[in-house]
């Protein structure tokens, strides 16, 4: 849902602004990538400090479509405490929170409740009611917050027009070195060494393409480095 609401925003020109953690924050800046728009990092670390690891291919890619910011300064780790304070920017940036699955504590819920202080707007996705995970959710929609199902919702609710991906944006557009990659991944998958080999890419460079084109839907990743066409 994170993902979905981002990439129907993006393409509709709003940018996310997220904390890079995992879960819907990952996701909400991989629909604001796969929207074609631009998205905010707000890090708990300072800038050399790319967590969590996993992220790190995310984290060059948002800072080539978007911004990474910090308050921090480099050499800073990921101490539990940075991050209600990262929090606050994230709020303090955005016209609007979306939170689109929270405990009744955590730090999704601190920011809404730091949002509403600064006289934003607060929506949240609804979910069942036996579940945990929404139990925060459920008690800002209780508590007044709009209800969000689609991100028409949003646009709405800003009088911002909807735009619908449209049959140009849908044909799928490749330069050489992303022809050399597609042509390399097969229907069965194919290790990212095997890739270098075939391709004859650097590291780095093979590595944002792959991200890319996993973000356009054209290829996925596996785990162990492994690479298969969808």
């Amino acid at each position: 849902m994170s993902q979905d609401l981002s990439r129907e925003l993006s393409r509709s020109g709003v940018v996310i602004v997220s904390g890079l953690a995992r879960g819907c924050d990952t996701y909400a800046h991989i629909g604001a990538l796969e929207g074609g728009g631009l998205t905010v990092a707000v890090l708990g670390t300072g800038l050399d400090t790319v967590y969590p690891r996993e992220n790190d291919k995310l984290f060059n890619k948002i800072a080539k479509q978007g911004a990474v910011i910090t308050e921090f300064p480099f050499g800073t780790p990921p101490l539990p405490h940075n991050f209600p304070a990262r929090n606050r920017i994230i709020s303090g940036l955005s016209q609007a929170v979306i939170v689109a699955e929270a405990p009744l504590k955590s730090g999704a819920m601190m920011t809404a409740r730091m949002a509403l202080d600064e006289g934003r707007e607060v929506f949240a996705v609804p979910g069942k009611t036996t579940s945990d995970k929404s139990s925060g959710t459920n008690q800002l929609i209780k508590d007044g917050a709009m209800l969000v199902d689609s991100a028409e919702d949003i646009l709405k609710a800003f009088s911002i027009e909807v735009k619908k991906e449209s049959k140009a944006d849908q044909r799928v557009k490749l330069n050489g070195n992303e022809e050399k990659i597609i042509e390399a991944v097969s229907d069965e998958p194919v290790h990212i060494d095997s890739l270098l080999n075939k391709t004859g890419l650097a590291i780095k460079d093979l590595s944002y393409i792959l991200l890319d084109l996993e973000l356009r839907g054209l290829i996925k990743q596996l785990s162990g480095n492994l690479y298969i066409k969808t």
